[in-house]
């Protein structure tokens, strides 16, 4: 299981909150966090309590993502494509909304990327 925090809200602005997994029936002894540096530590998970902390610590070592491979044989699929099964065929699309005419001062558009560029150009 891969989980990601990204604490930010708005424009500009961050909040900080708490990661939370849930492991179902899941129970493992430890896992691997790995920091944003690419450095990792492992963390061995207390049985007898359903809340810990965990902060960062300067110095550890670096992961190495390459033993990630023993995980994946090329038969087997990372991704599976299950729109025809689940019947949702959904195809987003962008609407045009340019940041630059609601608020003139802001240094770039932060709303998205992609299309929204090239109607500048």
């Amino acid at each position: 299981m891969t989980y990601e925090k990204q604490p930010v809200r708005g424009f500009q602005s961050s909040m900080e909150m708490p990661l939370q997994m849930g492991l179902n029936k899941i129970n493992p002894d430890s896992v691997f966090l790995v920091w944003p540096d690419n450095s990792f530590q492992q963390i061995i998970l207390k049985k007898d309590s359903l809340l810990q902390e965990i902060r960062y610590k300067p110095g550890l070592p670096a992961f190495d993502y390459s033993m990630l491979n023993r995980f994946y044989t090329n038969d087997s699929p990372v991704w599976e494509d299950i729109t025809r099964q689940t019947d949702l065929l959904y195809r987003h699309e962008e609407n045009p909304f340019i940041e630059f005419d609601r608020e003139p001062l802001m240094p770039f558009m932060v709303s998205g990327k992609g299309l929204h560029w090239q109607w500048l150009i």
